[in-house]
């Protein structure tokens, strides 16, 4: 992940700028398996709390509502994701993308 926003930095420094629908597109032409987001709940359940202090660093102001984040994430886990809240949805994205960047992308 560092890679990426480091090459996107570039790219705007040097004035090209990310093309950013292009990739989008290309990311919507992949299908995950059934279940594949489930193999990083046991690494989330156990490291919930430094997970979401690593999301909330992206998030200045929004420490007051860690403890509603908690909860978000637990619903999620819970839950088929395409009936996750707005809420639930982003802090959810949010922690797995922390945890797939501290276990690795399978």
């Amino acid at each position: 992940m560092q890679d990426f926003g480091e090459l996107a930095f570039a790219e705007r420094k040097n004035g090209s700028g990310a093309n950013w629908m292009q990739l989008s597109r290309q990311m919507k032409k992949i299908d995950l398996p059934d279940g594949y987001y489930e193999q990083y709940h046991p690494y989330i359940k156990s490291h919930e709390s430094e997970l979401l202090d690593m999301f909330l660093e992206n998030m200045p102001g929004f420490e007051n509502y860690k403890t509603s984040m908690e909860s978000d994430v637990k619903n999620a886990m819970n839950k088929n994701r395409l009936l996750l809240s707005e809420n639930e949805q982003t802090v959810y994205y949010g922690v797995m993308a922390c945890a797939m960047q501290r276990e690795g992308i399978r």
